[in-house]
């Protein structure tokens, strides 16, 4: 048998591409390891690229409201009154929060002229709708307010609709607490039924899931609330026993409750 003779250049042909296939796998291999590498950024490099970006944005604030404040201090330059009544509104701003209208009645109260407070408070770099948020804490810190009725407390000490509005949203109050802690001074002050005491959480301003969730959690004896009711209902006027009954049980008392009542009154 001939044997077969493979030419030489055949082989070598193969080598050739066989060695070019290798090269394009490990180019193909360096590139995919390179942008994987790139890719997966370290943890702790993104979060001082976020603490730097927030600092830098603080910082840029910072130095907006030090502008703002040049330019004010330029523009009241020359005047003593209306200089006086600009360094007295930011010492009032410096500790306490106040609604624009607020502060221009609290610096006329301390004896600035009123052009003089509003040309100064007009001169303030001042985020009202901040000092709302600010506001609407304080009154929750030592008050219970629903979200509505906080708004119109804010309104009342001369923020905008908007800016009482947004306070109210976003002072953090938790308002199924709150029903609860206007229940219980309502309790302490006055007698009503459950279902009396339900409907004025509502008449001020909460929520039927929240009126109902404050009634409830204060856990009140209402036997007892009948007996004060009736009491009180005595005291302004005449009542025969079923007169009673049935007023008690017009402002909300069961039937067993209003009897209840007028049998401790002694009716």
């Amino acid at each position: 048998m001939q044997e077969r003779i493979i030419p030489s250049y055949t082989i070598y042909g193969t080598k050739k591409l066989l060695y070019k296939k290798s090269l394009l796998v490990l180019i193909f291999l360096i590139l995919f390891i390179s942008r994987l590498v790139s890719g997966c950024s370290n943890p702790e490099e993104e979060s001082l690229k976020d603490d730097d970006s927030i600092i830098s944005e603080e910082t840029k604030e910072k130095e907006l409201e030090e502008k703002a404040e040049e330019v004010a201090e330029e523009k009241l330059s020359g005047n003593p009154a209306q200089e006086k009544a600009f360094k007295s509104a930011k010492d009032f701003l410096s500790y306490l929060s106040f609604s624009k209208e607020g502060l221009i009645e609290q610096l006329e109260h301390d004896g600035h002229k009123s052009e003089d407070a509003r040309f100064a408070v007009d001169s303030l770099n001042t985020d009202w709708l901040e000092q709302a948020e600010k506001s609407a804490k304080s009154y929750l810190d030592y008050g219970a307010f629903s979200k509505s009725d906080l708004a119109q407390q804010l309104e009342y000490v001369g923020f905008t609709k908007e800016e009482a509005v947004h306070g109210a949203q976003n002072s953090g109050g938790d308002w199924l607490e709150q029903a609860e802690k206007v229940a219980k001074n309502y309790l302490e002050e006055e007698a009503f039924s459950k279902i009396g005491l339900i409907e004025k959480l509502e008449d001020l301003g909460f929520t039927r899931e929240e009126a109902v969730h404050g009634v409830e959690k204060v856990e009140g004896d209402w036997f007892e609330q009948a007996v004060k009711a009736g009491k009180n209902y005595l005291e302004y006027g005449s009542f025969s026993r079923d007169d009673l009954i049935t007023q008690l049980e017009f402002v909300g008392f069961a039937t067993e409750e209003a009897v209840y009542a007028v049998e401790e009154i002694g009716l």
